[in-house]
């Protein structure tokens, strides 16, 4: 007896019943075996600001054949597939810094640090977090001078005037910071100097499935 196929895809009908399976046979699972040697894969991710392609099923075919082949070899393999890191694109951009190395260390700082990660996963214009990875930055600049905004394709506000919360909206905060990507800027008001450094922010599955790896 023959079916006929839905004309669209429905993943709601398909994919839960699969994973309950993977998840039954312990697919994720993986033992540490002393007796053989290991080889894994880490996958990049798709990248969270870009859109699914015919490139990313040959990647994961690719990987899924190399697997397949070490563990017929007798390694102990292993490889979970997945976009599980982030959900919110980041950009950090100081600007008018001193010189070019303080920019990039502020940049960095800022866009690394897991507190303002869980903000921008929030959409939390907390601004008050920007300016504290900025302080154990060790950078040269002054705190009373900075200026800080959010921008993303809903808008651009100014949160920090001069070290101080400028009387911006809430509500426009957060809807600039539900698009991806989303972008802060941090003027420092210290010379000429500019860099860039980009991020995600700090989800609650990457936080779950990172620390349950072994389990």
């Amino acid at each position: 007896m023959s079916k006929e196929l839905e004309k669209t895809y429905n993943p709601g009908a398909i994919e839960e019943r699969l994973y309950d399976k993977w998840m039954e046979k312990k697919y994720f699972h993986a033992e540490v075996d002393r007796s053989k040697k290991p080889f894994t894969i880490v996958m990049p991710p798709p990248n969270i600001t870009g859109q699914l392609h015919m490139g990313h099923a040959l990647d994961n075919t690719m990987q899924d054949i190399i697997i397949r082949f070490k563990r017929m070899q007798g390694y102990e393999a292993l490889w979970i597939p997945g976009t599980d890191h982030a959900s919110i694109s980041t950009e950090v951009k100081v600007i008018n810094a001193s010189d070019k190395e303080q920019a990039k260390i502020l940049s960095k700082s800022i866009v690394t640090s897991s507190l303002t990660k869980a903000a921008i996963f929030g959409h939390d214009a907390n601004w008050g977090r920007i300016l504290c990875a900025m302080g154990y930055s060790s950078a040269d600049f002054d705190p009373e001078k900075v200026d800080i905004y959010f921008e993303s394709s809903a808008g651009r506000i100014k949160i920090v005037e001069n070290g101080t919360a400028t009387d911006y909206s809430e509500d426009e905060a957060t809807k600039i910071l539900s698009q991806s990507p989303v972008t802060a800027i941090a003027d420092v008001k210290m010379g000429n100097e500019a860099a860039t450094a980009w991020g995600c922010d700090l989800t609650f599955d990457y936080v779950k499935i990172n620390a349950d790896y072994r389990s």
